[in-house]
């Protein structure tokens, strides 16, 4: 199928799968934009974030700034330098999305020994530690810098982007996973900076960590040192400083790359270009990574959540038409929702969620009007309609609904909120029960 959909999260609120494939409008490129057919799209921590329901911001999946590759298949009248077919790379912000229409400035020419993986994974890593440590750290040859973000995408990068410029690079880690790896990369690797206390003294570190172990951190900082700070924007996680003392002639620095970019946009496809012409391509390609098809998805994310992570995570959309799309013109048809019980908040959560899954045609009706009106349609049109009936405070009886539907044969129909309780929001129950509903219809 040609369908074109977005990867959503669920936060686990129905504790079976991270992740749905929801279907999408195709995007259309409006002025100095193209559409890309995605080939790879990178997955990051802020993916797990959301999974684990830990996301402050309530769009924060649309605030990710994500690497990918694909092939050109729009571009908007007056936008030069690529054609329709061309294979490209970049970064985007959103989530991951077959189609997606993205900035010209924000894609760059894929060169063909290039790999789409290699190209997807490290357009926003290595363009983050390149820009961090030379612009804003100031990293010089005769540095010591220590790299505090695990053993992920963006702690090879900055190590490789450290090596490159010749300072010496030390990376923590906390268990052996991705040790060799980065010891590949061109680190010394240590699991506790108590390892050589005399030696513990840095002019740059990088990190990604709160509370006490960032205080541990900031005390390292030799004068003049800097530290770069590389946590989630505000949507993920509260991010303060206070309290912590830096000492004399010491500076922090906080780094967001979404808001780097959206400052600098005008440069950024000659820095993706830049990366392949540069030093750095030996290490975009040695970098491990680990490739999910986007089918597996959810797989992904849970990894991720898990901490299992050494180097790039990347989906694989090479086999997308194959994928299993809620909400999907071709797979459900012009679907006619009816939605009747609960009132107030409970049905205005499933009524939203219902239509953010794809589904247009959603009418709220009183329980009398649909055990009338259902009984009067003939076998084709109940073949496109869906029931829904909300049992809660308030509701109707459920018994008059099931009544009515044990007697219209050929109506696809679900009771909402029979179920127990899962995260005792009463909303988000009954917003996350509907799509699971919905969700195994689409796929029976």
């Amino acid at each position: 199928r040609d369908d074109n959909f977005v990867v959503m999260g669920k936060a686990r609120r129905d504790r079976v799968s991270s992740v749905m494939f929801v279907w999408s409008d195709a995007p259309i490129a409006s002025a100095s934009e193209i559409v890309i057919e995605m080939e790879a799209v990178s997955l990051s921590r802020f993916d797990a974030v959301i999974d684990l329901g830990l996301a402050c911001g309530e769009n924060a999946a649309e605030e990710i700034e994500r690497g990918f590759s694909g092939r050109v298949v729009q571009v908007s009248p007056g936008t030069s330098g690529l054609r329709v077919g061309d294979a490209v790379f970049g970064v985007y912000r959103g989530r991951p999305e077959r189609r997606v229409s993205v900035d010209r400035r924000r894609v760059a020419s894929r060169p063909e020994h290039v790999d789409v993986f290699a190209a997807a994974g490290g357009a926003q890593s290595m363009l983050f530690a390149d820009h961090g440590l030379e612009a804003v750290a100031r990293l010089k040859p005769s540095d010591r810098i220590l790299i505090d973000l695990g053993t992920g995408a963006l702690a090879h990068a900055f190590v490789q982007v450290a090596g490159a410029v010749g300072a010496s690079v030390v990376a923590r880690v906390s268990d052996s996973r991705g040790v060799q790896s980065l010891v590949r990369a061109g680190a010394e690797v240590w699991s506790s900076l108590e390892e050589d206390p005399e030696a513990a003294s840095f002019d740059v570190i990088v990190g990604d960590v709160s509370g006490t172990h960032l205080a541990s951190s900031l005390r390292l900082l030799a004068g003049g040192g800097r530290y770069l700070d590389l946590r989630a924007p505000d949507s993920f996680l509260s991010v303060a400083n206070e309290g912590f003392r830096l000492g004399p002639n010491r500076s922090l620095v906080s780094l967001d790359f979404g808001s780097w970019i959206e400052e600098g946009i005008d440069d950024v496809d000659a820095m993706l270009a830049g990366l392949w012409d540069r030093r750095f391509t030996s290490a975009l390609e040695a970098t491990p990574r680990m490739v999910f098809p986007v089918a597996e998805a959810g797989r992904a994310v849970r990894y991720l959540a898990q901490g299992r992570e050494v180097g790039e995570v990347c989906l694989d959309f090479g086999a997308a038409e194959s994928t299993e799309v809620i909400g999907s013109r071709s797979m459900l048809g012009e679907q006619e929702i009816l939605v009747t019980g609960a009132v107030g908040v409970e049905r205005d959560g499933v009524v939203g969620s219902v239509r953010e899954m794809g589904f247009t045609n959603v009418e709220v009706r009183s329980l009398a009007f649909a055990r009338a009106w259902l009984t009067t349609l003939g076998p084709d049109a109940l073949e496109q309609q869906i029931w829904i009936h909300i049992s809660g405070a308030g509701a109707p009886d459920w018994s008059l609904a099931r009544e009515t539907m044990s007697k219209v044969t050929g109506l696809r129909r679900i009771f909402v909120g029979m179920r127990p309780p899962v995260t005792g929001d009463l909303v988000r129950d009954r917003s996350w029960e509907s799509r699971l509903w919905l969700d195994a219809l689409a796929r029976s």
